[in-house]
């Protein structure tokens, strides 16, 4: 939530593992980052992670993406916070 009082958004947003249950349906979260995204913040959930518990038709915030585009954001990126 306090992201959205910030005057500097980031580019995108990356949830792996259980992170991808912050973007699905239930989340307490969800239209915080709904607001991210309409915002022009990029937001994505690990496919993978989202097919391992189930929980891929439950998305609805960003997109889906995969190791290897993760894994290049990650690279190219100047600055990576990781919680």
């Amino acid at each position: 939530h306090t992201l959205l009082e910030t005057s500097e958004l980031p580019n995108r947003m990356l949830f792996l593992n259980t992170g991808v249950f912050l973007t699905c349906e239930g989340s307490d979260i969800l239209e915080a980052l709904g607001k991210l995204h309409g915002m022009g913040v990029e937001v994505f959930s690990c496919g993978l992670c989202l097919d391992f518990f189930k929980i891929k038709a439950k998305l609805r915030v960003g997109a889906t993406t995969n190791m290897l585009a993760t894994v290049e954001y990650l690279l190219s990126a100047d600055l990576v916070i990781k919680l």
